[in-house]
Parts: structure tokens; sequence; C-alpha cells
């Protein structure tokens, strides 16, 4: 594990080659400000990049429509669904969907009155993390409801699960406070640990064969 990169993050996502980054950095005033950066993987490098960029890349050939349409396009997590809408979720639970370039859904999304976050599509549904309630949910957006729950707050198998990847038909949640990923297989729910840390993880994704993860000291290649 060797770290690259120490950053006040406001978001990251993986690209191709690498990811790109938001970090709260203080320009020559003194003042703090969102700056945008890519880290390219095969040269080991970090170039600034930009707002269009980020947008491009976040959100696809249509990104800075999407983006518009949301308002705030920095602090959420967003996922493509089954019919190509695009779900963009914040962390305070609030959800917004974007269909064929326009907004058409504003809502809240809550288990046991604990905020839903780090949406990723699979099949016709959505996973989701609860970070408050120790809890990873299936949700369906067609029909408005939980379709399953993994955990629960007297539950012991995750830890203020913050974010929630899937890899190969296996969902990878990072727990916070317990320092762990950890996985479950899809098709029978098995649980185990993928990685653990000797600090707070905050996210994890892959960039072709490489893997990173968002530590509390930085962002580190696993």
């Amino acid at each position: 594990m060797r770290k690259i990169i120490k950053a006040d993050l406001i978001d990251i996502f993986p690209t191709d080659n690498g990811f790109i980054y938001l970090a709260r950095e203080k320009n020559s005033n003194g003042e703090q400000s969102g700056v945008f950066h890519r880290y390219k993987q095969d040269e080991e490098k970090i170039f600034q990049s930009d707002v269009f960029e980020y947008i491009d890349e976040k959100f696809g050939p249509d990104g800075r429509n999407i983006a518009s349409q949301l308002g705030d396009f920095a602090t959420c997590k967003v996922t493509t669904l089954f019919d190509g809408s695009l779900l963009a979720v914040y962390p305070d639970g609030s959800y917004k969907i974007v269909r064929d370039g326009k907004l058409t859904d504003v809502d809240e999304l809550f288990y046991q009155d604990a905020p839903a976050c780090s949406p990723v599509a699979y099949g016709r549904d959505v996973w989701l993390t609860v970070p408050d309630a120790n809890a990873v949910i299936n949700y369906s957006i067609e029909h408005n409801r939980i379709e399953l729950r993994i955990g629960g707050p007297t539950y012991k198998s995750f830890t203020h699960p913050v974010d929630l990847k899937i890899y190969n038909n296996k969902l990878y949640i990072c727990n916070e406070y317990s320092y762990k990923i950890r996985s479950i297989t899809l098709g029978n729910y098995k649980v185990e640990d993928y990685r653990v840390f000797n600090e707070e993880i905050k996210s994890y994704f892959r960039s072709g064969e490489s893997e990173y993860a968002v530590l509390k000291t930085g962002i580190y290649l696993l």
C-alpha cells in the first residue's frame, strides 16, 4: 500500500486511467476554494483539471446539461439506472433523477430515519449504504420500496458504512469506524472482510487493474 495524495476531498471518482478529484485548497489570498485534479496512473502524475472535464467524466456525454439540472453536482454520488436515467444521491438522503435530459424526480430515501447514500445500480434496483443505521439496502426506484436490508442498528456486520461499489458480482462496503472494507457476495449474501486498515476508510474504487482507498490521511494505491 502506497500513499499517493493528501487532500481535503469534496469528491472523487475513477476514470479509465486513474481518477479525478475535487479538493478544498487555499489560494494565494488564503481563501479556500474547490480545485479539480486528474491523476493518471500510467504516468503516476497529478494534473490540474477543470470543471468541464470533471463534469464530462462524472456525468457522461450529456454531463453539462445534467449538471445544470442538478444544481449541486459536486456533493452527490451518481449511478446510471437500468433505463439510462441518472440517479444522484446526496449525503442528507435526498436524491434527484434526470431522465432524457430533464430533472423528473426529487425525493428522499431513509431507512429507520437515517439517510441512505452511495448508490450503485444493479439490475433494476439500487444498492445503497445507510451509515447511521449500520446497514446496506437494496432499493427499488420503480416500486419506491426497500427490497432487502443487510445489517442494521443491532447488528455488527457494518460500522458506519459510507461507501459502496460493485465489482465482479460482489459489493464492497467501506466501514468508516471499524477501518474495514467488507464484501458481500451477491447470490448467497455472505459477508466477509476484504481489507483492514489502521485508520478510517472513506472510499474504495478500482481503475483498470489498480485499486485505491481513500483513508483519513490521504489517497492510497493498494
